[in-house]
């Protein structure tokens, strides 16, 4: 777990400003989705994957991610109102 919270340190560190490329920003965007999704941070992951979409709507990295962090976020929304 403290893996992924050290890459989302670095993650937020780098800037990306608006005229740096497409291509620099997805990136950005998509490891910081994939950080959130492995330390199962579900609804972050999907506010990063779904920027992704935004700047890239093929990237399909992004699309299997998006799915499978809002079923496993509709999953833990289902078990905590079971409680």
């Amino acid at each position: 777990m403290e893996k992924y919270e050290e890459a989302l340190m670095c993650y937020e560190h780098i800037n990306v400003r608006e005229t740096d490329s497409s291509e620099k920003r997805t990136i950005l965007w998509n490891c910081r989705g994939i950080s959130h999704f492995l330390k199962g941070a579900y609804d972050e992951a999907t506010r990063c994957f779904s920027h992704v979409l935004n700047l890239d709507p093929e990237c399909e990295e992004a699309k299997n991610y998006l799915k499978k962090a809002i079923s496993l976020l509709n999953q833990q929304k289902k078990q905590t109102s079971n409680y």
